[in-house]
């Protein structure tokens, strides 16, 4: 049976949320370069803070966004951030450095647990 079928079925059956509401938890500091390891660039790496923005529980990836000292996502037609870096980055919970999954599976409620496992 195709995948997509398979989840279309289940969310017309079940209704089960796909996604969490934005969840704005913040990253320790300590976690940065483990992020950085990966990807995640900020640009001003003294003020500009990570947070976890979602979960999506059908494709079981964390959505980090990174916003500077004033709150802002980067605009790089209003300031002078370069292009290569970005406010949003999307990870498959799997592909995630040890220390950055522990922080999250620690923050998991039981419901986003079983919403995830559904979509396998």
């Amino acid at each position: 049976m195709n995948i997509r079928y398979r989840i279309k079925k289940i969310l017309r059956e079940e209704n089960l949320p796909i996604e969490t509401e934005y969840l704005g938890w913040e990253v320790p500091s300590n976690l940065y370069d483990d992020l950085k390891s990966i990807g995640v660039k900020r640009w001003d790496e003294d003020d500009d803070r990570i947070y976890v923005a979602e979960i999506q529980f059908d494709t079981k990836k964390v959505v980090f966004e990174i916003l500077d000292s004033e709150g802002e996502i980067y605009d790089n037609r209003v300031n002078d951030i370069p292009p290569s870096y970005h406010s949003y980055y999307s990870f498959k919970l799997d592909d995630l450095p040890r220390r950055v999954k522990h922080f999250i599976f620690r923050r998991l409620n039981d419901e986003w647990v079983d919403s995830m496992n559904k979509f396998i």
